[in-house]
């Protein structure tokens, strides 16, 4: 979390700062961006930059809170205006979240978060690389992205029409829209291997593949 100092900055200098680490960020993942380069593009002292943040991390997660609220937002309004529906909402919200992803303005941040913000990893790489300070701040702001998600998620759980359900446990309707969701990051994860390895990538293709797999999930493929 940005400190006191970096919110007392004139709006016009936080936008700034904002703009050159999305763009790091967004060429480099996490443990390849530079504060060097994020500076010279803010234009701003060395010095200045720790009085705003404890370091790369913390400036990081501070974007990511960004970036992953909008699509937290949007899939609960479309629970809400499909009337508790979980399988209309996932059909209706993967189009718009895979045109984000792929298309959309943060296209390029998204990409290293799915990339190369393996969890594993990257908490091996910064527990090496990180002070004890900067330690302090990754779980700080994993804490509070836990508590963000749970909070997200007990909404969720309470707009999801169990009437329109087989499954009427919360335990059941929980590893229900885990599956799902599972299955939204998996489809974009395939979308991403695509177009590293330079096959055709038409984005309705996509969209259709994982509509097949909720349908298969929703109706199921035996015929007994």
């Amino acid at each position: 979390m940005p400190t006191a100092t970096f919110f007392r900055l004139e709006e016009e200098k936080q936008e700034k700062i904002i703009r050159a680490a999305k763009k790091e960020f967004s060429e480099v993942p996490i443990h390849e961006a530079s504060i060097a380069n994020i500076i010279k593009n803010a234009e701003i002292p060395r010095g200045s930059f720790y009085q705003y943040f404890t370091g790369k991390e913390d400036l990081f997660y501070y974007l990511f809170d960004f970036v992953r609220k909008n699509p937290e937002e949007h899939f609960l309004n479309c629970l809400k205006e499909e009337e508790g529906d979980i399988f209309k909402t996932f059909h209706r919200f993967f189009p718009l979240f895979a045109k984000e992803v792929f298309e959309g303005e943060d296209s390029l941040f998204l990409r290293n978060i799915f990339l190369h913000m393996n969890h594993k990893s990257s908490v091996k790489f910064m527990s090496n690389e990180m002070n004890e300070e900067e330690k302090e701040a990754h779980l700080t702001h994993m804490r509070n992205h836990r508590k963000d998600s749970i909070i997200t998620f007990k909404k969720i759980m309470s707009t999801i029409d169990k009437e329109k359900l087989k499954i009427e446990t919360e335990k059941e309707i929980s590893i229900l829209f885990r599956q799902l969701w599972f299955m939204v990051l998996n489809t974009i994860n395939e979308g991403y291997r695509m177009k590293c390895s330079k096959e055709d990538f038409i984005l309705d293709d996509l969209v259709s593949e994982f509509n097949m797999k909720i349908n298969w999930l929703e109706h199921g493929v035996s015929k007994q």
